[in-house]
């Protein structure tokens, strides 16, 4: 498996981007008060997890005392490889997202990606929101992550997901 882009985009290209993530940083934006980052148990509520089960956290505490940072839906990619970026050494998109993430704890501000895969010569994509959290308003030390499968055309999501389209499709007949 190659991972074949990660771009970061602006968040105001949030409003083409999943339902999910769309709500996930409106409603982190909506909690900061002074222009403070809020806690996890300002996002992580009963209507926030109705609303986006699929939000991902990650104590990045515990990450840089264990070495270890835990990718969530993103783990099952962590080793894909770069294809063709002009390095010496191979990079995984694993690594590449740890950075991501010390990027969002560092300065403070979400971070909206889209991931390019291809499995099988078949191309995929998922779309990232990375927002910090912060107990005391200040030092980050948690990060939400919410991972959605991202539009390829008619298709969604990895080789052998159906499509909307497809459900739709199937259901009428």
């Amino acid at each position: 498996m190659y991972w074949l882009a990660k771009r970061m985009l602006p968040i105001p290209a949030l409003v083409a981007a999943h339902p999910a993530l769309a709500l996930t940083f409106r409603f982190w934006n909506e909690q900061r008060e002074d222009g403070r980052l809020p806690p996890r148990c300002a996002l992580d509520t009963p209507h926030f997890r109705l609303l986006v089960p699929d939000a991902h956290w990650i104590d990045m505490r515990r990450a840089r005392v264990e070495g270890l940072v835990d990718l969530g839906p993103l783990r099952a990619y962590a080793d894909a490889v770069a294809a063709g970026l002009n390095r010496p050494e191979p990079v995984q998109l694993g690594a590449a997202l740890v950075d991501d993430l010390e990027n969002a704890v560092f300065v403070g501000a979400p971070i909206y990606l889209q991931i390019d895969l291809s499995l099988q010569a078949r191309p995929f994509s998922y779309q990232t929101l990375m927002v910090p959290l912060a107990d005391d308003g200040f030092n980050v030390c948690e990060v939400a992550m919410v991972v959605e499968a991202a539009r390829h055309g008619a298709r969604e999501g990895p080789p052998g997901a159906l499509a909307d389209d497809d459900m739709q499709r199937q259901d009428l007949g």
